[in-house]
């Protein structure tokens, strides 16, 4: 499973970054993709039309899904190859335990505005769920590293510049724009070295930094992996 997200205002661009890296023939062909469409209020629609020619140009067959059916137990099961939301932050909690056995099945997900839920984390005072207070208390069980939970990630202050990184090769070294609100999640080791019998790879493929050149944070990153639940 590989799993995508990040915060900022270029995403269309960024977007087709990366599916053009999975969107050669030999993997492409034959292949869905669910791109959610979720009606709700703010939501970009242009972003949305955007993200469908680019999956569409990548080679995949493009089926749009409404809220009813990502939260829909039959989804894991329907064939979808890449799982795409827009706005991951407004996510209905119905639909976490829906993409959580979606993910397990070994399949791709990519997600914008991370991390997911966190309009069903938090009561408009600020306050925690008691969806939020569960997965802080069993942590790392119920945690999507890189999607969620709201702990794992911080705000980017005095943010001046952002940078694709020269060591990874996902996304083509590019200039891009800076942004008024960027997130970054929590760093981790990259999973490789000698005999670690680590399962996953955790890849950063943005950073944000100051105009001084001071690290702020990864606002965007990739998950691979290899074995295990995901």
């Amino acid at each position: 499973m590989r799993s995508y997200r990040w915060k900022f205002t270029s995403y269309t661009l960024i977007f087709s970054a990366i599916i053009a890296v999975f969107g050669i023939p030999a993997y492409a062909a034959d292949r869905n993709a669910a791109l959610l469409r979720s009606g709700l209020e703010g939501y970009d629609s242009a972003l949305v039309d955007s993200l469908s020619k680019e999956l569409s140009s990548a080679g995949y067959t493009v089926q749009e899904i409404g809220l009813d059916s990502l939260c829909d137990t039959k989804l894991p099961s329907k064939g979808f190859d890449l799982l795409v939301i827009p706005d991951s932050g407004s996510l209905p909690a119905e639909s976490m335990g829906v993409i959580r056995e979606y993910l397990k099945l070994g399949k791709d997900i990519i997600v914008l505005n991370a991390p997911a839920w966190r309009d069903s984390m938090f009561h408009q005072d600020g306050k925690i769920t008691p969806l939020y207070k569960q997965m802080i208390d069993k942590r790392d069980d119920l945690a999507l590293e890189i999607i969620t939970p709201p702990y794992k990630f911080f705000d980017c202050k005095d943010v001046s510049k952002l940078y694709v990184r020269k060591d990874q090769v996902i996304v083509p070294v590019q200039d891009i724009p800076n942004a008024s609100g960027v997130r970054s999640v929590q760093p981790r080791s990259s999973g490789g070295g000698f005999d670690k019998g680590r399962s996953w790879r955790w890849i950063p493929l943005i950073e944000a930094k100051t105009a001084k050149g001071e690290w702020r944070g990864v606002p965007a990153a990739m998950m691979i992996h290899t074995d295990g639940p995901y």
